[in-house]
């Protein structure tokens, strides 16, 4: 079994355990740490559900910054079903109270694309995020590249 399949079925149990959307790392004089459910449900990890494009699914993606005095810098990052290869990553810059959508769909060669008309700032540019994944640097040659693009998980960092 992969360690990114037993990773997400963990990190499935937690969430469900907590009850929350997220979770705050509690800090104890001791130096222990814990995890504890935050009583606004707001916490400082980004947890994503698994993304699929398979078929004619789509998966709709959306940012929020729930902090209204700071703004945030958010790295994206998509990574494969099958090795948790990088198939994309960027970073949104969110201003106070922000939310940053996207879409991923199949394009006309069946590789996942990205797709964002919101007016959020990214990093590279936005034109550079409108584009099909790509994932020639870790995946296997010998199976379907672009079927290698239609799931995985969103991660943070």
């Amino acid at each position: 079994m992969k360690k990114n399949v037993i990773a997400l079925g963990v990190s499935a149990v937690l969430l469900s355990m907590v009850g929350a959307a997220s979770a705050d790392v509690v800090f104890n004089p001791s130096g222990v740490t814990g995890i504890a459910a935050n009583s606004r449900g707001l916490g400082h990890q980004l947890v994503f559900p698994y993304f699929t494009t398979q078929g004619s699914n789509n998966t709709l993606v959306n940012i929020v910054n729930t902090d209204t005095v700071n703004g945030k810098a958010v790295k994206v990052r998509f990574r494969g079903a099958g090795n948790s290869d990088d198939l994309f990553d960027f970073q949104v810059l969110m201003s106070p109270g922000d939310v940053w959508t996207a879409s991923l769909a199949q394009d006309a060669a069946g590789v996942t694309k990205l797709t964002s008309t919101d007016n959020t700032c990214v990093i590279p540019s936005k034109a550079a995020i409108n584009v099909a994944f790509t994932n020639t640097l870790r995946v296997d040659p010998s199976k379907d590249i672009a079927a290698q693009t239609r799931e995985g998980y969103i991660a943070d960092a």
